[in-house]
């Protein structure tokens, strides 16, 4: 049986279907609002809530989510629309 948790974000990137689960959030009293995703194969996504603009921005990468959700606030993360990142 499937059982469809709804934390769970599905994507599907090229011909594979992934399937994302949440790993971690930033303080629910900050703005912006980060909440990080990762597969089992270390694919990963990075969620930004910006209230204060009522922006939603995505960022992705294959490897290395650790390093990438300490460096989430940095300039050099790259974030975008939804339909640029997918």
């Amino acid at each position: 049986m499937f059982i469809k948790d709804h934390e769970l974000k599905h994507k599907t990137l090229g011909d594979k279907e992934l399937i994302f689960e949440l790993c971690d959030w930033s303080d629910d009293a900050a703005d912006p609002v980060y909440l990080g995703y990762v597969t089992e194969t270390g694919a990963w996504i990075i969620k930004r809530i910006n209230s204060s603009l009522r922006q939603i921005r995505w960022a992705r990468g294959s490897t290395d989510y650790a390093t990438a959700w300490a460096n989430k606030t940095a300039e050099s993360m790259t974030y975008g629309l939804y339909n640029s990142i997918f």
